[in-house]
């Protein structure tokens, strides 16, 4: 009898610490963080998760349903705005002048905003990119069947009255660039909005190809923007913002990334990039 009640005794005192410890431990759980090329299920490409986490679900969401579908539909948070003064940053027109910033803190407002374009995306069936050819700057041509083999990227420039803020946009390309050395050429054309059209003869670089002055809407639009127009069928080209064009190695597949800055066009251009030059991914292709 009195080990039966020695024995309840020490049950009692044991489940009475059990209490006290669980009262005072907390659990912590240690959160394992996803590589960035993780693929999840519904994902055709690597990397979708870190274009996920710089706003590209929304901002580019034609591109992220068709390869990253898994990704976005994981990271349902990153659709969401992070902060209160997105209207007013969007009123502000930031979606297209901040856009890598914008789109990462505040996508659903930039996804709601009228007037912005999503990526588009274009095939050419007939011909190749490379067939065409334009003047440089310089005066020189620049035969597109140079750039055959590596990722084209075209962007409009203005050429502004504040000399330094168009300075600095040629600087961030020529980072760009140089970042993707091996696959990439970028092509600049500037356009006069100011009257300063002198500036563009001045203009030169030796990393990026600057083109000649080009106008980009009206009777005497540039030939290569003509084809642009009639390969995304627009009428009239966006000039208070740059439009970067990215064409594939092959020169029959473009992407249009209106409103977008070098910073943004980086993770896209890794992107290409790693799924036509990495010969360990060769089935990422498009």
């Amino acid at each position: 009898k009195m080990l039966h009640i020695t024995s309840i005794a020490s049950f009692l005192i044991f489940a009475t610490l059990i209490t006290l410890v669980k009262s005072n431990v907390s659990v912590v759980t240690k959160e394992v963080p996803i590589p960035d090329d993780h693929v999840s299920p519904g994902d055709t490409v690597r990397g979708c998760r870190k274009m996920a986490m710089n706003g590209a679900c929304p901002s580019e969401y034609e591109y992220m349903l068709r390869y990253c579908s898994g990704t976005c539909k994981e990271d349902a948070f990153s659709m969401l705005d992070k902060s209160e003064k997105c209207p007013e940053a969007a009123k502000n027109h930031q979606c297209l002048t901040n856009s890598h910033n914008m789109w990462r803190e505040c996508p659903e407002t930039c996804k709601n905003t009228k007037g912005i374009r999503k990526l588009e995306v274009a095939r050419i069936y007939d011909g190749s990119f490379f067939d065409l050819e334009a003047k440089k700057a310089d005066g020189s041509i620049l035969d597109f069947q140079d750039l055959d083999n590596y990722i084209t990227v075209l962007v409009n420039v203005a050429i502004l009255q504040d000399a330094n803020k168009t300075k600095k946009f040629f600087e961030e390309l020529e980072t760009l660039n140089t970042m993707f050395v091996r696959t990439v050429k970028i092509l600049a054309f500037p356009f006069e909005v100011t009257g300063n059209a002198e500036e563009c003869k001045a203009l030169s670089s030796d990393i990026i190809h600057i083109m000649e002055e080009a106008q980009l809407n009206g009777p005497d639009t540039h030939p290569v923007y003509r084809y642009l127009k009639k390969l995304f069928n627009v009428t009239d080209f966006e000039t208070l913002f740059p439009t970067f064009f990215m064409v594939n190695s092959e020169g029959n597949y473009v992407e249009s990334h209106q409103g977008g800055d070098p910073g943004h066009m980086t993770t896209f251009l890794r992107q290409r990039s790693k799924m036509e030059f990495d010969l360990d991914n060769k089935h990422y292709l498009v």
